[in-house]
């Protein structure tokens, strides 16, 4: 799983057109992680390793800064009843617009 330690001013970023909602996550991963593909399962996502992009763990709307991994994902927010994050699919990096 990658760290989030970015630290950006959140409204430099953007979304490209088709790429989903900017978010700040505590952490992105890919389904090549098993502790990724355990939370989706946990979340009674159907086929976890189908996936394409990340997945971002603990994604809000960012205020002014993003003191985590910013990502655009095209995916819902899905809670993790009793396990604690949240988590979102389909995630890329956004862009930067300075």
């Amino acid at each position: 799983m990658l760290a989030g330690t970015t630290r950006v001013v959140a409204q430099n970023q953007t979304c490209s057109v088709g790429t989903g909602t900017f978010y700040c996550c505590n952490t992105l991963g890919g389904v090549d992680d098993a502790e990724i593909v355990m939370l989706l399962e946990a979340a009674s996502v159907p086929n976890p390793t189908t996936y394409k992009g990340l997945v971002g763990l603990g994604c809000n709307k960012p205020g002014d800064l993003c003191t985590g991994s910013p990502a655009c994902c095209t995916g819902a927010i899905i809670p993790l009843p009793g396990v604690g994050p949240t988590l979102t699919t389909g995630c890329t990096p956004p862009t930067n617009q300075q």
